[in-house]
């Protein structure tokens, strides 16, 4: 049955909310109030996929422990009944170990597309698309093609 864009509003609401306490307040806790047991997170970069609240809890320590600052910027929401398409900035400065990179100091300010699956008011799967070509370059460890 279709939601009342009173519900989708509300949706959007509470899911924007729950992501700033995760990845703002670094409550992981917080995921499991409303991720699935089975959830998956979907990545095309280098980094696995993410299965199960656990793994996603320790996705985010690890981010928070390389970036101690890290903080989302929700820019725009679009939901319906089960796709919550969220676009995002992601910023921090590395101070701490990343994907193997030692601490630069550098700050990023990097562009996310998250679209998430809810399966009974959880999310049951989300694909993330960044821009880690981005990421790279203000971290210092990578240059455009033309920059070389």
């Amino acid at each position: 049955m279709a939601q009342s864009r009173r519900e989708t509003d509300q949706l959007k609401d509470e899911m924007s909310s729950l992501a700033e306490r995760v990845w703002n307040d670094g409550d992981v806790d917080a995921i499991d109030d409303r991720f699935a047991h089975d959830f998956v997170r979907h990545t095309p970069e280098s980094l696995p996929d993410i299965h199960g609240p656990e793994a996603y809890k320790e996705r985010v320590r690890e981010l928070r422990s390389a970036f101690p600052d890290f903080e989302i910027d929700i820019e725009r929401t679009v939901a319906d009944d089960e796709l919550l398409l969220t676009h995002l900035t992601i910023s921090g400065t590395h101070d701490g170990e990343f994907m193997g990179i030692e601490p630069t100091g550098e700050s990023i300010d990097v562009p996310v597309m998250s679209l998430m699956r809810l399966e009974d008011d959880r999310v049951a799967e989300e694909w993330l698309l960044s821009d880690s070509m981005e990421m790279m370059v203000q971290l210092g460890v990578a240059a455009y093609p033309d920059e070389v």
